[in-house]
């Protein structure tokens, strides 16, 4: 008819791939705010832990430094139940090497080990005038060592473990080391060391 103008026919194709298009740039927008999401929840659970972060790395840990000849060492003051000096020393007969022998603390017996040769020199108990008595609770053993420095506080996060191990069997308790060469031995580590069982300890009452 005149005048009376025809629809024009539906393309379906192209209808279909405008819909294709339109699902996936929606699909593509989701997964953006999900990829948005995940980042920040994941800057905030950082930003959360932080505090954490801060706290552990400020704990610290109560060490008492020694010195065996030019080495400085440090062991946890609650593995130490005294420093004194060393007067008479008695022999033990067919003793291990790292015992020198046994130091007398007030009437008691202790098994004294010598550290320098536990770190593979040579000592003697003329060169180690003081010894400090350690234990889990009860005195178990003595160290012979040349001088008693300090006990201080020291950030758990200043103690790292070294490139290098130290020489002798003493490398086996090392801790790691402090920024100012203190190497800190395993207090725990070196009391459970069955080589330095002895049982001619009779002080098991004393600290």
């Amino acid at each position: 008819m005149t005048g009376v103008r025809q629809k024009a026919a539906i393309d379906w194709a192209d209808v279909r791939r405008r819909m294709a298009r339109a699902i996936e740039a929606t699909d593509q927008a989701l997964r953006q705010d999900a990829e948005q999401t995940a980042r920040l929840m994941e800057a905030r659970t950082r930003t959360l832990a932080r505090p954490l972060e801060r706290e552990n790395t400020g704990e610290k840990i109560a060490l008492l430094q020694f010195r065996v000849a030019n080495t400085r060492y440090a062991i946890e003051t609650r593995y130490v139940r005294e420093i004194f000096s060393l007067h008479d020393v008695t022999p033990i007969p067919l003793a291990p090497s790292p015992f020198i022998g046994l130091a007398n603390l007030r009437g008691e017996s202790l098994p004294l080990v010598d550290a320098a040769h536990l770190a593979g020199s040579a000592s003697g108990t003329s060169e180690t005038p003081f010894a400090v008595a350690l234990g889990r609770g009860a005195i178990e053993l003595a160290i012979a060592v040349t001088a008693v420095d300090e006990a201080a506080d020291l950030p758990v996060a200043s103690i790292v473990r070294p490139d290098e191990l130290l020489g002798g069997t003493i490398a086996e308790w090392q801790r790691g080391v402090t920024a100012d060469a203190v190497i800190v031995l395993d207090g725990a580590a070196l009391l459970a060391d069955r080589r330095l069982a002895c049982g001619t300890n009779s002080n098991q009452s004393a600290g």
